[in-house]
């Protein structure tokens, strides 16, 4: 039955990703035992998550399933852990199962995160083994992932080159993907967007089914600010190479990221308004 059919849909994209994150820490820190549960569980269950099962956005939550895999066999190779086939045919399988519906803007975080990982261990190690492994990797992934793709990825690049300008050029061109990005942005300031409640819906529906017990509960405030200074104190608290390996790179990761999830609302908006303007092809995103 149809019904039975989207339970089984929704119950397989709800596990993915807490299973893919799993894989990710576990493979990273096998010694700790709870830390692959707790990350899998975060990382499955969480505000933006559940926005996103309003509607069922499969397509994201493709993306959202191959971040944690890519990033792990992305390092692995970078730091010599596996080898460079390995890397590829796994990193290239699965953005061939997970790919996204087919959507470039919805890669848009996964392109930011692996050239963030690609320039931070260049930046760690300094050795010129490295940026050939970077060279490598990038290469083989684009081959084969191009070769999984073509289905759907010349079409696109056919769209690109033949009417993408012409569709931005009626959406109002640049000016226009700007004020979509600000009506978008409202309420993601950098004090939301580290609480984890920067999530354009709760400000913009008034009949929202619980952002507002967010805003008016004193013990959700306090737990909302707990959560982020919990993250940020792990900076202090590492002691071991690795730990301090990971934990700066998530840390400038999420700090990047805060300018583009912010868009042009935040302190640092002209940043984003800049790219949207200047850098070709960034206002698809």
């Amino acid at each position: 039955s149809i019904k039975m059919e989207q339970l089984i849909q929704f119950v397989f994209w709800f596990l993915l990703p807490g299973l893919s994150m799993y894989y990710f820490v576990y493979k990273t820190w096998p010694q700790k035992r709870y830390l692959s549960l707790i990350a899998s569980t975060v990382y499955m269950i969480n505000y933006y998550l559940v926005q996103a099962w309003f509607v069922a956005e499969r397509t994201k939550f493709s993306i959202y399933v191959a971040l944690p895999l890519v990033i792990y066999f992305a390092i692995a190779y970078l730091t010599n852990k596996i080898s460079l086939k390995r890397s590829i045919v796994a990193t290239g399988l699965i953005l061939g199962l997970f790919n996204g519906g087919g959507s470039i803007p919805i890669y848009g975080g996964l392109f930011l995160i692996i050239g963030i990982i690609f320039l931070y261990a260049n930046s760690i190690y300094l050795r010129r083994e490295v940026l050939k492994r970077t060279i490598l990797y990038s290469i083989g992934v684009i081959f084969l992932f191009a070769l999984l793709n073509a289905y759907w990825l010349f079409s696109y690049i056919y769209y690109i080159f033949g009417f993408y300008a012409r569709d931005l050029a009626l959406a109002g061109g640049s000016a226009g993907a700007l004020a979509w990005s600000e009506y978008l942005s409202k309420g993601s300031s950098f004090l939301n967007l580290f609480r984890g409640q920067g999530i354009p819906e709760w400000y913009l529906n008034p009949y929202h089914a619980f952002a507002n017990e967010f805003f008016t509960n004193p013990l959700l405030i306090v737990l909302s600010f707990a959560f982020p200074l919990l993250a940020y104190v792990s900076l202090f608290l590492a002691r071991e190479r690795k730990d301090k390996f990971y934990i700066y790179l998530f840390v400038i990761i999420s700090l990047v990221a805060l300018i583009f999830m912010a868009g042009p609302r935040s302190q640092l908006g002209i940043v984003y308004e800049f790219m949207v303007q200047h850098v070709p092809g960034f206002a698809i995103f």
